[in-house]
């Protein structure tokens, strides 16, 4: 298409150069149409030269000329061998073309009549003009003026024949040799210089060609350029929407999640500490038990919402994610999914050599669960479910691509569902985008913390759909060089009791101090609270504890990390437990390297608070 364009521009501007043009559109030079003359020639003597050959060979024959005969069978077999066989070079079949006119011109001059020689010698210099130029052209006039020379003194010695009513016939053959050679000369000649000028304008054109092809291609980069540079635009701004959507839904979440946090930590807390009171055949139980469990969900919906706000704190691991996937098959939701569906059955494929990688246990199991269940619900009929661990190594390679260079885990999820619209995987990925009825089959937030997940731990989602083959999602994670431990998740009851260590609580509202309170206090511990920061600060500047559990969010007093880099300096090695409905991951971070031991997530169960002091005062001071 570019070529044809090229072409009816050149052919538009210069209409008088139509015939140079091949069929490419391409402006072939003089040297390609001399080549195409010579072939022509070629092929007319090929075709032509049957019709003078025969008669002029029988003649030749009956007359015992046989060395014309011979020499007419040599020139015309040699013409249609160059013609049939193209391996010899344009200099070789023009030299052999004018050769042969001058050996055909002196053959008839010394056979039959030097007039019929004239014809032949002029021959040579046309052709020698056309094909070879202006130099070669003036050489063979001069090897044609040699020719009548020769002629002419061959003909006053009567070697050769010439048929004229001259009486000096010396004379004669001299005037017509100059007049001949002088009206060869002028066409010649004259023919030589029209090939040069043309030969000049066709590079000046091939030039010009060449220059239009470079501005061409350079328009041609500058447009994609461009165009490039506007999809990337436009993919920023999209990316930047995106942002922004994410970064309101995180205000929002952080906005609420700390209060509804603190809630239900009386929810589900209270309950608990009733039971501890109640004997196991009250009919109290029950119903206590029910609104623990209500508590638990509500707090799974509100850690979706932190998730979603990138802002909740977790701890991170070295883990095999094929140990994730056996735990994720072995739990208790994973045999309710499998009540709900009983047609569908979940299949692994687990890549024994994977790597591990550092990461939120929680999250990526959680983040494994939203896609089963995904998948779950987009099959109709008797199926299964594919979860395969494998090992990818990613490059950079491709434009627009932004995944790194380096050593991924990969954990897929595959069905053969229904599919996913085009439209549709677009925005899968937003909060509360759904084509399920909210608040009946999901929350909204499923494979929104499945991307946020897999953002916080810098790896790659990768989503592939189609109504014939199902729905494959692919969450990739840097790998790490640390081995993978299986942790102790659990102590014995026996194990969680106290032997009376003084323990310090400090969160500014007074239902979350006296549930924390109650809970260590059933455990053997004695228990003091405070406040704030500062009152706590207090109290150590006065006494001492054996460790201190510590609210994150205190406004508008100092945090957490403020008020335990306080406490490192009134007593260096204070052991201390962070508790926060909600944070900035960095904080957190930074309090746990400043020497804080655990992270609770608010609304914890009383065992979880149980576990991580008595895991903190086991620590060597």
């Amino acid at each position: 298409m570019a070529v044809e364009k090229n072409k009816n521009l050149i052919t538009k501007m210069f209409p008088e150069i139509q015939p140079f043009l091949g069929d490419s559109g391409e402006i072939k030079n003089l040297q390609y149409w001399r080549e195409k003359q010579l072939n022509f020639v070629y092929l007319i003597f090929s075709l032509f030269g049957l019709v003078a050959y025969i008669p002029s060979t029988y003649a030749a024959a009956g007359q015992g000329f046989w060395n014309l005969v011979i020499l007419n069978t040599l020139i015309y077999g040699s013409v249609l061998f160059f013609h049939f066989y193209k391996t010899f070079s344009f200099l070789v079949k023009t030299l052999f073309l004018i050769v042969a006119c001058y050996l055909i011109g002196i053959s008839l001059l010394f056979t039959i009549d030097a007039d019929y020689s004239i014809n032949w010698f002029f021959s040579a210099p046309i052709f020698a003009a056309v094909l070879l130029g202006l130099q070669a052209a003036i050489v063979t006039l001069g090897v044609t003026t040699l020719m009548m020379t020769v002629a002419g003194f061959s003909i006053h010695a009567g070697y050769a024949n010439w048929t004229n009513s001259e009486s000096n016939l010396m004379l004669g053959w001299a005037l017509l040799s100059v007049s001949a050679i002088v009206l060869n000369a002028v066409t010649a000649i004259s023919i030589s210089i029209v090939f040069e000028q043309l030969k000049r304008t066709l590079d000046k054109l091939i030039s010009a060609n060449m220059n239009l092809d470079a501005e061409r291609e350079t328009l041609i980069y500058e447009i994609r350029q461009r165009i490039t540079a506007e999809a990337e635009k436009e993919l920023i701004n999209r990316k930047l929407q995106q942002s922004q959507k994410m970064e309101a839904i995180g205000m929002m979440a952080g906005g609420v999640a700390h209060d509804l946090n603190n809630i239900l930590s009386g929810v589900i807390n209270y309950p608990e500490l009733i039971l501890m009171k109640l004997p196991a055949d009250s009919e109290f139980r029950k119903p206590l038990e029910a609104v623990i469990r209500s508590g638990n969900r509500a707090a799974d919906v509100v850690a979706d919402l932190l998730t979603v706000a990138r802002g909740v704190a977790s701890t991170k691991q070295s883990c095999c994610l094929n140990s994730i996937v056996d735990e994720y098959l072995e739990s208790p939701e994973a045999s309710s999914l499998r009540t709900r569906y009983p047609q569908i059955t979940i299949e692994k494929q687990l890549d024994k050599n994977i790597e591990n990688i550092f990461c939120s246990r929680t999250h990526i199991f959680k983040s494994l669960m939203n896609l089963v269940i995904n998948s779950a619900e987009s099959i109709e009929g008797e199926s299964n479910i594919l979860i395969r661990t494998a090992g990818n190594v990613f490059h950079n390679s491709s434009e627009g691509d932004e995944r790194v260079q380096g050593e991924f885990s990969t954990l897929e999820v595959r069905d053969s569902g229904t599919g996913i619209a085009e439209y549709d995987i677009k925005r899968i990925f937003e909060p509360f985008y759904t084509r399920k009825v909210m608040g009946v089959s999901g929350t909204g937030l499923g494979l929104t913390i499945v991307w946020n997940t897999v953002q916080e731990h810098n790896g790659h989602v990768d989503v592939t759909s189609d109504a014939i083959s199902g729905t494959c999602f692919s969450m990739s994670f840097p790998v790490c060089s640390d081995d993978f431990e299986e942790t102790k998740l659990s102590e014995s009851p026996v194990d969680l009791k106290g032997s009376g260590e003084i323990i310090l609580v400090v969160d500014d509202e007074e239902e979350q101090r006296e549930i924390a309170s109650s809970i260590l206090r059933s455990l053997n511990y004695n228990v003091v609270t405070a406040s704030s920061g500062e009152a706590a600060i207090e109290f150590l500047n006065r006494s001492r504890a054996d460790l201190v559990v510590l609210d994150m969010l205190m406004p508008p007093n100092m945090n957490g990390l403020e008020a335990y880099k306080k406490f490192a300096e009134i007593c260096p090695g204070q052991k201390a437990v962070i508790v926060s409905g909600f944070s900035e991951s960095n904080d957190v971070k930074e309090a746990l390297a400043a020497g804080v031991s655990e992270f609770l997530a608010k609304p914890y169960a009383g065992e979880q608070l149980a576990l991580a002091v008595k895991r903190t005062l086991n620590l060597p001071a």
